[in-house]
């Protein structure tokens, strides 16, 4: 798997900065969405700016309050119910390597972006 940098047609995941920085730290190791993501490479984004070059894997479907609770140390949130419902997907992220590149952040997309230099 290649981690140079962003190439043209790679997924960005749009973080908010709050949950970004964690995740680059390595304090936040796990990213709950409500949509359930294919596993793979993805660039990690915020503000119009790709952070990091990632991969995202091992998706795990938050199904009960058992399971948040045992999740949700990893994904460094407090609550002790499920961001989402009906469906909570929960993603493994590891950083491959951190890049500084801005891209554009077309006005509504919320969760992905496709990267175009």
């Amino acid at each position: 798997m290649p981690v140079d940098g962003p190439l043209p047609g790679d997924r960005i995941l749009i973080c908010q900065p709050r949950w970004l920085r964690l995740l680059l730290s390595g304090e936040k190791t796990l990213e709950c969405r409500a949509t359930n993501f294919k596993t793979g490479r993805y660039l990690l984004g915020s503000q119009g700016v790709v952070h990091a070059v990632a991969h995202l894997g091992g998706t795990i479907a938050v199904e009960h309050e058992k399971d948040w609770v045992r999740l949700r140390r990893f994904h460094k949130m407090q609550d002790r119910s499920p961001p989402w419902r009906p469906f909570t997907y929960a993603f493994h992220v590891s950083i491959l390597k951190r890049v500084r590149v801005p891209f554009r952040h077309p006005r509504g997309a919320l969760s992905i972006v496709v990267y175009r230099p």
